[in-house]
């Protein structure tokens, strides 16, 4: 099995142990923005596509109501260019982040 944290820093393992859980990848993150706990979630897959449970995307729509989430598809844009034509397009009168995460 190939270990996912050896796999990342370029090694591999070529233990017959089971391969680590992903909770276990996220445990003793020293990273200070990530608060998230993984937990399991129950779901159903219906032809192919996974049925997510409505609580789920009811807490989902709670938490990320407040954001917006798109993605740049082919070329990399500079954080403050996007900035500024946001800003001028929206003209939004309250500052707001941008981030990788």
């Amino acid at each position: 099995m190939l270990d996912p944290a050896l796999a990342q820093r370029g090694m591999v393992s070529t233990s017959s142990s089971p391969p680590p859980s992903w909770r276990s990848l996220f445990q003793g993150n020293s990273d200070t923005n990530s608060h998230e706990q993984l937990e399991f979630v129950e779901s159903a897959l219906i032809d192919d596509v996974v049925d997510v449970p409505n609580s789920v995307i009811e807490e989902g729509v709670e938490h990320w109501s407040n954001y917006l989430v798109g993605v740049f598809v082919d070329k990399r844009m500079s954080f403050p260019l996007v900035k500024r034509t946001l800003k001028r397009a929206w003209k939004t009168k309250a500052d707001y982040e941008i981030s990788t995460r």
